[in-house]
């Protein structure tokens, strides 16, 4: 039996970009516009963003790892101690 939805591997992606066309002249102006409007992407508040973006992404992650976790450990205690009254009652039965 597979339990998916308790624990779940995380899945490595990879960006592969394979552009159908490509016009010489919408690439030179596209770079006109950012050279004007000042755009770098490797500028510090580029950088910046991406690494929050991907610090949330990992902390929700790890929020829902955590969720997981007590839902297992909460099932197994509640397990255990009916497993503890069912030979509790068993003992005053016989």
């Amino acid at each position: 039996m597979k339990f998916s939805g308790f624990i779940k591997l995380p899945k490595y992606r990879s960006f592969t970009y394979k552009p159908r066309y490509f016009d010489k002249e919408l690439d030179d102006f596209e770079n006109e516009v950012k050279k004007k409007d000042g755009f770098n992407f490797n500028s510090k508040d580029s950088k910046a963003r991406i690494h929050h973006h991907f610090s949330v992404k990992r902390k929700e992650a790890k929020k829902h790892n955590t969720l997981r976790m007590l839902i297992i450990v909460a099932t197994f205690v509640i397990l255990a101690s009916a497993l503890f009254l069912s030979f509790d009652l068993m003992s005053l039965l016989f």
